[in-house]
């Protein structure tokens, strides 16, 4: 377990160390951005800089670990991700909302051992809130011991989801459907969409919301470093994460839904099909 928070704390400084020395706080000033999935999938040079701060800080602690980061990561991710230490990092989680002046943005770096996740945080520098945990440890925000809502129902629970890149026929149509049956069937109380996958994991950790759901395909949605801090401290804090299907979550797949907890999780998930 020591080391576990070990890992925990070298994790803050590479968050501590990017946001101070790259100004990550100043979202309010207009970013130049270029593209790369397609024009709904945005990328800033703060986004490159970040990254490379969050790695040289963990590097200069762990010269033999492996990284795997949103802005350097090539090749087949689910084959780069081994036994051996990773750290999985979003250097931006938000990218759009940055781009637009908005708030929900966040750095997210995780420590993967034996291809599980040990220790996370995900920092919000526009709010100065910091969640964490360690396996086995327990899901904090800013040092303090968080845990998911008790809702138990759509109908007063606040649900998460993104549009995320996929504007295909298919992929718009099968976003509507399920927004659709939301609304209709689960006559769910409130739908919200933050613009990131961190913000929704987390708000639901700390009770903020109650569920999210997100993806059609390893393409077009979630990746990778999007899941593997926030899925951690969602479920130190009691909730469940998985997949459509009501698996265990892959964070390779695109694809997850979450909820503070199993009853909601039973009647989410059949709406969503």
């Amino acid at each position: 377990m020591h080391s576990h928070f070990f890992f925990f704390f070298q994790a803050e400084d590479g968050i501590r160390d990017a946001q101070e020395s790259r100004g990550l706080g100043d979202v309010y000033k207009r970013q130049e951005y270029d593209t790369k999935l397609n024009a709904t999938d945005p990328v800033t040079e703060t986004d490159r800089r970040c990254e490379d701060v969050v790695i040289e800080t963990i590097r200069s602690r762990f010269s033999g670990h492996d990284f795997m980061g949103e802005e350097s990561a090539q090749g087949n991710l689910r084959e780069a991700l081994t036994d051996d230490p990773t750290w999985i990092i979003d250097p931006i989680d938000g990218t759009s909302n940055f781009v637009h002046h908005l708030p929900g943005v966040s750095v997210s770096i995780a420590c993967y051992v034996c291809k599980q996740p040990v220790a996370a945080c995900v920092y919000f520098p526009l709010s100065d809130e910091m969640f964490s945990a360690t396996i086995g440890g327990g899901a904090y925000l800013n040092g303090g011991r968080i845990r998911t809502s008790a809702c138990e129902s759509l109908r007063t629970a606040c649900v998460a989801t993104e549009v995320g890149y996929d504007r295909s026929e298919d992929g718009v149509a099968q976003q509507v459907a399920r927004l659709g049956n939301l609304m209709m069937s689960g006559q769910v109380q409130a739908v919200r969409m933050t613009g990131g996958c961190c913000n929704n994991l987390c708000s639901i950790a700390c009770g903020r919301m109650d569920a999210y759901y997100e993806g059609r395909d390893a393409t077009y949605g979630p990746k990778p470093w999007d899941w593997a801090a926030s899925s951690l401290i969602l479920k130190e804090a009691g909730g469940w994460i998985g997949s459509f299907a009501g698996g265990e979550l892959d964070i390779f797949s695109g694809c997850g839904v979450a909820t503070a907890g199993e009853p909601l999780r039973d009647e989410l998930l059949p709406l969503l099909k």
